[in-house]
This record gives structure tokens, sequence and C-alpha cells, in this order.
């Protein structure tokens, strides 16, 4: 289905404008694998309007915003829409789009950490300026525990694949409902502090560089944590999302099936600058590391005599 050439520039100036202000707590959680269904806001009034014309949702990333592509369309009947083919398109692999009724859609985001921004627009004749409406979501792998169960974060997420020699310093965060970090642990990379949040301490530990979650409760139900990594000679970080979906009672058959085989897409766009709190933590905790050393040298020493 072919769109007017005008109402095409207005589309392109207006998405490249839209993605170019996303800000980190403006994203939603998806899990890997699992649809969510997103809806143009505008729509209801905008057809109600004699000169509603057509709506189009698009999709693009964070690491490359204005490079977009068309994923659905709606003509004057809100309710008969069609999908672009995705084969040529370098979202192929990367999701599935299933269109439903009145404009609305349901993707699929098929690898772990990946931000996608989804808009749609709808155009009115004469008007040369779109209603856009935009759903930005970020996949992350999400666990299935049982109750009492011990997981073991790092692997759960697939940070611990990085190479320990590339990294300069390594962090842990609890994501918080309003897009808020708390900051869990700081490694660099070889060594990490303790549990920096008192009401963890007993749930969980640090085993090498790892982050182990210990006693799974059911009010873990909903817990999202994020591993920052910031690699030698490199200026932008590498994010790792895991979050727990359900916690049940009884053992389940797939808690630790591994997410390896699922394809990882490491966001770099949003939320990579370090924060103040951040800068002094890791100085802290760099001078923690050294004294640790110091201790484990002079102790060795010492019984050396």
């Amino acid at each position: 289905m072919s769109i007017p050439v005008i109402t095409l520039l207005v589309f392109i100036s207006a998405t490249f404008m839209n993605h170019s202000g996303v800000q980190g707590n403006d994203w939603k959680t998806t899990c890997v694998g699992e649809e969510t269904e997103l809806t143009c806001d505008h729509l209801d009034p905008a057809t109600k309007n004699p000169e509603y014309f057509e709506l189009v949702w698009s999709v693009s990333d964070s690491e490359n915003p204005l490079d977009g592509t068309y994923i659905s369309y709606c003509g004057k009947n809100p309710n008969k829409c069609s999908t672009y083919p995705l084969r040529q398109s370098r979202f192929a692999q990367r999701i599935r789009v299933r269109i439903s009724s009145h404009g609305r859609i349901y993707v699929t985001q098929l690898w772990e950490n990946d931000e996608l921004s989804f808009s749609c627009q709808i155009f009115l004749r004469g008007n040369k300026r779109s209603l856009v409406t935009s759903v930005n979501l970020s996949s992350v792998s999400c666990l299935s525990l049982r109750i009492g169960q011990e997981i073991n974060l790092s692997e759960a997420s697939g940070e611990n694949h990085i190479s320990p020699e590339t990294v300069y310093d390594k962090w842990w965060h609890i994501i918080q409902p309003n897009g808020g970090k708390t900051p869990i642990a700081y490694c660099n990379a070889t060594l990490c502090s303790d549990i920096l949040r008192p009401e963890f301490k007993t749930r969980m530990e640090i085993n090498g560089t790892s982050l182990i979650l210990k006693k799974v409760k059911l009010a873990d139900k909903g817990l999202r944590l994020q591993c920052r990594i910031l690699q030698n000679n490199k200026p932008l970080p590498l994010l790792y999302n895991v979050m727990v979906k359900n916690v049940s009672v009884n053992p389940t058959t797939d808690s630790n099936t591994s997410t390896r085989d699922i394809p990882t897409k490491t966001p770099t766009g949003i939320n990579t600058s370090i924060t103040e709190w951040e800068r002094i933590t890791s100085t802290a905790s760099c001078i923690y590391a050294t004294i640790l050393s110091f201790l484990s040298l002079f102790g060795s020493v010492f019984n050396g005599y």
C-alpha cells in the first residue's frame, strides 16, 4: 500500500524529531519472546475528525534513532490495517509484528537487551504536523523461579560472557518501578565490593565477580536488576538486564533453563552517563579493593613467618 510523498516526508521528519530526545525513564520493560500490545493514544478523537486520513506505525532503535522502518499502515478505516514486510529490514530478526483492530498492533522482541522505540503517527488532511504516540520497549531476560531457589544473576543476564580482561568496572543496580537505580554492588576487573544495600546483605552475595540471589521469596516477583559494564578504552557502557517474572511454590521445569541461545544485542544509547554517586562509590570501591588486596598480601607474609 503506497503512502503519498508529502505524507512520507512529514512522517520521516516527525519520526526523526520524535526519537531524538528519548529519556531513560520512558522505557518500559518487556520479556524476550513475549507479545506486547501497542495502542495509538490519539486515534479515537482523530477518527471523529472528518479530516482524519491515515496512521502509520514505525520502529527504530536506541543506537540509530534516525534509521527507522515502517511496520504497519492503516488507511481511512483504522480497523483495516496491513503490515509491512520486514524481510529486507535489519529488524527482521529482532521483532515480530501482528496487527489488531482499531490501529493496535502486537509486537514481540526476540533479542535480549534490545531497546526499540515504536511510534504511531496519525495524519489529518491539510495538517502538516502528525499526532504521535511513542512507546519505548526494553527487552530483558525474564526468570521463572521457585521459593528458596538460588540463582546466579550474572549467568542469567549474560554479563559474565564479557571477558574480564576488557572490564574497567562493573555496577549492579536494582531498577525501581519509576526507572530509578539503586546500587547493589561494584566490581573492577577482578574484585567486587560487599553488597551495598543492608536489606539485601543476607539475600545476595558475590561469588568471584558474579552476583548471586539466594533464598528467592514470593516478594521477589517483579524484581529487576541491571549490570552496567564499562570496558577499557570504550566510552559507552554495556547494559545487561534481568527480571524475576514469576515465583512459584513448587519446582518448575524451566527455572534453570539457559537463555544463552537467545540472540543478545547490548544497548548503549540509554542511561549511559555516569552519575556523581557512581563516581564517588567507584572511587571508594577502588580504595576498598586496594585495601583488600593489601590485607591479603600482608596476611600471606605474616603467615610465612
